[in-house]
């Protein structure tokens, strides 16, 4: 079972959550977050290691136009000109985004809640609402990533501290409110179920209508604080907010995944594991037979299923019957989501049918830790188990690091494992 734990002491904002969950992503999810924040026009959308007060973290940068972007929620003295937007927009917005539907539907409810405590703010009727702060390209993305990156992570129960909301006022398009303002509050009262609140003593606003949206949206309990059962977890990343204060301002993410160690599981130093159990699982092998679909069609087939979160897609050459030539598809996927892979390869394939086997494989514990070199930090996987342990830089973490740098991936490579 996988648990998530928020711990939001200084607020909530989506930068924030979206740079924390971003941290407990592997590669490969990596890759696929990226891809699917490609696909918002207009936006260029980086990942940046990020120190608040000492603390370090990742930052989350939207650029448009070159330019960057911070959620105006955050900053409301902002004084760029942006276009108001109203709902159909964002549902247009929304539609475009290269995403699996269900991730498409989050961001689609989580806005609702956002227009619809904007109409009772301001007393006029839904359609009627434009949206000034959470309007723009960089809240989207916001959005976009942190519901995109849980959907990636997929926890059991997501399970988070008070929310901080702050105190005094601000100033924003509507002029100076209340902290915390009034749509933030509308959004918290309105959830339908308790969401646990202080206001903290920090002045400022610490919780923004996005921030509180989405904790509204997809947290399933609160807890008054954690003990150390929680903050002492391996699996922990801190995503960094936009405004100084005289402490770190962060949000920090734990998770617990039972799965991954196992009740009766017996790590020792060397990697030997003690139930072999631990070591083995089993997967959904789905595969079909194509003769009639072009190279740059199964490309397109092949990239929806992994950012679908296959675990792995690959393609063999085949001939077939008349002897034509034809390639063979097959996708690597959870048990449980045989049915749902089998229908992405009906819809995204021209095959008529899809056959599907489950294999028992043999597997590594697997951890991923974080080595500092002169560019930045590098994300280490590592694999443990049969009495031996092995790690590798992640090449996604790599080539973020030299598109930033401008050095080569393999010149990193060779300072991620000097650091080892």
């Amino acid at each position: 079972m996988k648990t998530l734990y928020i711990d939001c002491k200084t607020g909530a904002a989506g930068d924030m959550l979206a740079a924390a969950l971003y941290g407990l992503l592997n590669a490969t999810q990596r890759g696929s977050l990226h891809t699917a924040l490609e696909s918002i026009e207009g936006a260029k959308c980086v990942f940046a290691d990020d120190k608040s007060q000492g603390v370090a973290g990742k930052h989350f940068n939207v650029f448009v136009g070159g330019i960057q972007e911070h959620e105006l929620e955050l900053d409301h003295e902002h004084q760029h000109e942006h276009q108001h937007t109203n709902f159909g927009t964002i549902t247009e917005r929304i539609a475009s985004l290269n995403l699996p539907e269900v991730v498409k539907r989050d961001i689609g409810l989580v806005y609702e809640s956002i227009i619809a405590a904007e109409s009772k703010v301001h007393s006029m009727p839904i359609d009627k609402v434009h949206l000034h702060e959470v309007g723009d390209i960089d809240a989207l993305a916001d959005i976009t990533a942190t519901l995109y990156a849980l959907e990636l992570i997929a926890p059991d129960l997501i399970v988070c501290s008070p929310l901080v909301t702050g105190f005094g006022t601000v100033n924003c398009a509507h002029g100076v409110l209340p902290v915390p303002a009034p749509a933030t509050k509308a959004i918290i009262e309105d959830a339908g179920h308790e969401i646990l609140t202080v206001v903290g003593d920090i002045e400022g606003e610490l919780t923004t209508p996005t921030g509180a949206a989405l904790i509204r949206y997809f947290v399933d309990e609160f807890t008054d604080e954690f003990g150390e059962n929680v903050t002492s977890l391996p699996k922990k990343s801190v995503g960094t907010g936009t405004k100084k204060f005289s402490r770190p301002n962060v949000l920090t993410v734990y998770l617990s995944d039972t799965s991954d160690t196992g009740e009766n599981s017996d790590l020792s130093d060397n990697g030997a594991v003690g139930s072999e159990s631990e070591l083995t699982d089993e997967v959904a092998e789905l595969s079909c037979n194509l003769d009639d679909m072009t190279g740059e069609d199964i490309a397109y087939a092949t990239e929806t299923l992994l950012k679908s979160g296959a675990y792995d897609v690959w393609t063999t050459p085949i001939y077939m019957k008349k002897n034509r030539p034809g390639v063979m598809l097959s996708v690597l996927c959870a048990l449980n989501r045989e049915k749902e892979f089998a229908a992405l390869i009906l819809k995204y394939t021209t095959t008529f049918g899809v056959r599907i086997k489950t294999e028992r494989r043999r597997v590594l514990l697997r951890e991923t830790t974080d080595t500092d070199t002169e560019y930045g930090a590098v994300a280490i996987k590592i694999g443990k188990g049969y009495g031996f342990a092995k790690q590798k830089p992640e090449y996604q973490s790599l080539a973020e690091i030299a598109d930033i740098s401008g050095i080569p991936t393999y010149r990193l490579r060779t300072l991620a494992n000097e650091q080892k």
